[in-house]
C-alpha cells in the first residue's frame, strides 16, 4: 500500500508530458548548440602582470550552458609544468590565490550536448614577499553559514611569502569574548565550540616584514531540534468526499528557529509502521487530490537550515469517503 501519493504526483506529471510530447511530436527537441558560441572574458585582461596573489576570474554568462570547464596552467598549455586548477563551476566568476609565476588560463562552456571552443588568457604573477597589499581568501565555512557541528574546520587558502597566520576567534562579533588567538603554520584549524551561537572569525597572513589585512566571516551553531508546526489543516477528523483536494496547512512557530522545510507523513495505519508517503515541503501549504477512499493518519515535523530534525507533532486523521 505503499507510494499513493508518488502515484498522484506520477500521474499529473505524466499528463503534463504527454501534452509536452504532442506539442512537439512533429519536431524533435535539440538542445543547442555550444559549438558555434563564444565565451566573453572580462578579468582578469589578457597578458596581464600582476603583483597581487589573489586573482579575480570573470566571464560574461552563456543562456545555453550548464557549467564551465575553468583550467589554470603553469606556465602555458604547450609545456606544462603543473595544472593549477581544473574544475567546473556554474557561476561565471570566482577568486583564487596563484604563487608568483607564469600562467595560462582558459575556460569553456559546456551543456550536455555540446562544448564552447576554449577561450584563452595570459597572467603573470610578480614576485613579492610585501604582504601588505595582499588578501587571504577564506575557503569555509561561508559567509553566515549555519550548521550543527560544535567542531566546525575552518579553511582558508595559502599566500605566498607567508610564515605564519594568525587566527582569531570571537563569540557573537568582533567586540565578543575572545576564544582563541593563535599563530598558526597551517592553512586550516578546527575549533571545539561547547555550545550553539554565532561566532566570528578573522585570519591574516604574516612574515618578519608584513601581514595582509585581516579576511573575517560569521557563522551560526545551531544544534537544537526545532519543534513541529502548528497544524490548521484539515481539522481532525474532517470528512471529505472523493475527489475533493485536500489541503495541508501549517503554522511555524517562533520556537522553529531556522526552520527551513517541513516533513509531512501519511499513512492508513495509526501506528505509521506502514506509510504511504513522505513528502517535504518549502512552503507552509500542500495541496493534494485523487486520495482513495478510507481513514488517512498525518503528522508533519520540521527541519531546520542547520540540519536538525525534529520530533513530529501530534497525528491526525481525515476521511474519504
Amino acid at each position: 500500500m505503499f507510494r499513493e501519493l508518488q502515484s498522484l504526483i506520477k500521474l499529473k506529471y505524466s499528463i503534463a508530458l504527454a501534452s509536452l510530447l504532442a506539442i512537439v511530436s512533429c519536431t524533435e527537441f535539440q538542445e543547442p548548440n555550444l559549438e558555434v558560441q563564444e565565451i566573453e572574458i572580462l578579468l582578469p585582461r589578457d597578458s596581464l602582470e600582476s603583483g597581487y596573489f589573489n586573482q579575480h576570474f570573470y566571464w560574461y554568462p552563456l543562456d545555453d550552458a550548464n557549467g564551465y570547464e575553468v583550467q589554470i596552467a603553469e606556465p602555458n598549455f604547450s609545456e606544462i609544468l603543473s595544472l593549477t586548477l581544473d574544475t567546473v563551476l556554474e557561476a561565471t566568476e570566482f577568486r583564487y590565490t596563484l604563487r608568483p609565476g607564469e600562467y595560462e588560463w582558459r575556460i569553456r562552456a559546456y551543456n550536455s550536448s555540446s562544448y564552447t571552443s576554449y577561450q584563452s588568457r595570459t597572467l603573470i604573477i610578480d614576485s613579492t614577499l610585501n604582504l601588505n597589499a595582499q588578501q587571504i581568501l577564506l575557503s569555509s565555512p561561508q559567509e553566515n553559514d549555519t550548521f550543527n557541528d560544535l567542531n566546525p574546520v575552518l579553511k582558508w587558502q595559502n599566500i605566498y611569502g607567508s610564515e605564519e597566520y594568525e587566527l582569531e576567534v570571537f563569540e557573537e562579533a568582533i567586540t565578543g569574548l575572545v576564544l582563541h588567538d593563535l599563530l598558526l603554520d597551517s592553512s586550516s584549524f578546527k575549533l571545539d565550540l561547547k555550545s550553539e551561537g554565532a561566532y566570528f572569525w578573522r585570519v591574516r597572513a604574516m612574515n618578519p616584514s608584513s601581514s595582509t589585512p585581516f579576511s573575517s566571516r560569521s557563522f551560526y551553531i545551531d544544534t537544537a531540534k526545532p519543534l513541529p508546526p502548528q497544524t490548521l489543516s484539515p481539522q481532525n477528523q474532517a470528512i471529505y468526499t472523493q475527489g475533493d483536494t485536500v489541503t495541508f496547512k501549517w503554522l511555524r512557530t517562533a520556537d522553529n528557529g531556522s526552520s527551513k522545510v517541513i516533513e509531512l507523513i501519511w499513512s492508513r495505519d495509526s501506528t505509521f509502521q506502514d506509510y504511504s508517503a513522505i513528502i517535504q515541503s518549502s512552503t507552509d501549504s500542500l495541496f493534494v487530490d485523487s486520495i482513495s477512499f478510507g481513514r488517512i493518519f498525518w503528522k508533519i515535523r520540521s527541519i531546520d537550515a542547520a540540519g536538525n530534525i525534529g520530533s513530529f507533532g501530534v497525528a491526525k486523521e481525515f476521511t474519504i469517503q
